[in-house]
């Protein structure tokens, strides 16, 4: 997949991955908009920023995510928020 086929799907979200996790040994990643996904492959990507800015485009029947720093890409899948569960938010101390 090029670059510009990317920029030709349609764009789901615009903004920054505020945090990452485990989700059965692959990388989940949350996005400012409080959306979570999963990556499809099974490495982690490098690390462009703390928070990257990125972009999340449907093309064909993929969702790809999109990293801006170094236009580098994977494919992703949404899994639902704890509050989509219908569980709550656990805050440790």
């Amino acid at each position: 997949m090029t670059f510009k086929q990317i920029k030709c799907g349609e764009k789901l979200f615009q903004g920054r991955i505020v945090e990452k996790f485990d989700v059965e040994g692959k990388e989940g990643l949350k996005t400012s908009d409080a959306s979570c996904f999963v990556r499809k492959g099974g490495s982690e990507l490098p690390d462009v920023d703390r928070r990257p800015y990125v972009e999340i485009f449907k093309v064909e029947e993929e969702t790809v995510l999109l990293y801006l720093a170094n236009h580098t890409y994977s494919t992703i899948s949404p899994i639902p928020t704890p509050q989509e569960k219908g569980g709550t938010a656990v805050s440790g101390g």
